[in-house]
């Protein structure tokens, strides 16, 4: 009878329906099985150009001419400090932008882990993090051979495939040789942005007597805001070497420029001011330039010099340039005078970045995360207006998601969406044409 023959197929129906839309549902940028549908829920990859507005590109120019002339971002260093900028101040220390070592214009996405912290234990949230991210970086090792023609292993979906070949196109990255190195070449950089807002409460106090310092000595106060970089101004702040305070000295350093003797003395914030004015003006006075001198506080005067020496570099523009096999400096001595300038460049224009509210507050246990979306030349871009801006609304358990507006501009969202309703039509239509 019709009716019986009806209720023996609904369920086939369901089941034929849900295997369909399952992997668009459980794993939207891969075709693969052996994938975890929780990767590409943490991974937000930056080929998918979400609608939003670029702002620190137009803050790094500088408009309100806040920056001291020397410490203004030079063209060949825009790429790096923005990149480090994006970390001050769009990423919280919950999210990790994934990107190349040594191309900063190469940032392929980034990890939101602000979910699982919510879903799970503080243990069990931190335990899952080093895997996602290993798996991440795994799968696009393999999408960057398969775009190399090294492999055909690629677990990205064929509109995935697409866009992410674009996005390399459009970096200047086309061709296998100019792949390969890439390949084994991604690394993760935790976020800031709620660090760097609590360096910003901490520097209230004590950052202008540290810039009369500078000052009263005719050096720039740029250099005042080192601490950001070393220890987000943390006077009790304490290396895995040993290095101590604001300025983080190590031992050899603060008997040398603080006293011999009295450790008691190196964690001193003025001590530690005052040491490294003369420390730095020493500096000055056989390197090229103050980002040299910068360079040297991370990576040491004798190792600088040398390079300098060696391939006759003019400044820190070369330093940067010199790639670590070429004998150059490793990423943190590369990046350090990049990172200053972004400090520089956050807290001079802390008001346009963050909200008056967030400045007010104490860092929380569980940081706001905030919307980013990437610009088609890989710059993080900035949230929209605060009324688009969040996805959760109020605190605790009683928050409320809130759907961005722009996310009707999805054109990525609409194509998925559009897909899932082709193959859903095509499943019933094929089962009916069965049944019938």
């Amino acid at each position: 009878m019709p009716g019986t023959v009806e209720g023996k197929l609904l369920p086939k129906i369901l089941i034929i329906v849900f295997l369909l839309a399952l992997p668009v549902q459980a794993t939207p940028l891969s075709q693969s099985t052996e994938t975890s549908p929780l990767i590409w829920e943490a991974f937000h990859p930056a080929w998918r150009p979400e609608a939003g507005y670029s702002e620190l590109r137009q803050l790094a120019m500088d408009p309100e001419r806040k920056l001291e002339p020397d410490f203004r971002i030079p063209p060949p260093l825009l790429d790096r400090v923005l990149f480090w900028a994006t970390v001050y101040s769009q990423l919280t220390s919950r999210m990790r932008i994934v990107h190349d070592r040594d191309d900063p214009k190469l940032l392929y996405g980034y990890l939101d882990f602000n979910p699982l912290y919510r879903s799970q234990s503080l243990r069990n949230a931190e335990r899952h993090i080093l895997r996602l991210e290993n798996d991440v970086k795994a799968n696009l090792s393999m999408a960057l051979s398969e775009v190399a023609g090294e492999s055909s292993m690629s677990p990205l979906s064929p509109m995935d495939k697409a866009l992410f070949r674009q996005f390399l196109a459009q970096r200047e990255r086309q061709t296998g040789s100019s792949i390969h190195p890439l390949i084994n070449n991604i690394r993760t950089q935790s976020g800031q942005s709620d660090i760097f807002q609590t360096a910003l409460q901490r520097s209230q106090d004590i950052l202008p007597s540290i810039e009369q310092v500078f000052q009263r000595e005719g050096l720039p106060k740029s250099l005042a805001k080192i601490p950001f970089v070393e220890s987000s101004f943390n006077p009790s702040a304490k290396s895995k070497i040993g290095a101590v305070g604001l300025w983080q000295f190590i031992p050899s350093t603060a008997r040398a420029f603080i006293d011999r003797h009295d450790r008691k003395q190196w964690s001193d914030p003025i001590q530690q001011t005052e040491a490294a004015v003369r420390l730095l003006k020493n500096y000055r006075k056989t390197l090229p330039d103050w980002g040299s001198v910068i360079t040297s506080y991370n990576s040491g005067i004798g190792r600088v010099s040398h390079l300098i020496k060696k391939h006759h570099l003019k400044g820190a523009t070369d330093l940067v340039a010199l790639n670590e096999i070429d004998g150059g400096l490793r990423f943190a001595g590369r990046n350090f005078f990049s990172e200053l300038l972004a400090a520089n460049l956050v807290e001079a224009y802390k008001t346009e970045l963050f909200s008056p509210r967030a400045l007010a507050q104490e860092r929380s246990a569980e940081p706001t995360m905030r919307k980013l979306s990437f610009a088609p030349d890989g710059v993080c871009r900035l949230p929209q207006p605060q009324s688009l801006s969040p996805f959760y609304e109020g605190s605790g358990s009683d928050d409320v998601r809130v759907i961005p507006a722009t996310l009707e501009g999805d054109t990525w969202v609409q194509a998925k969406l559009k897909e899932t309703s082709s193959w859903l039509g095509d499943a019933f239509r094929h089962v009916k044409k069965n049944v019938d």
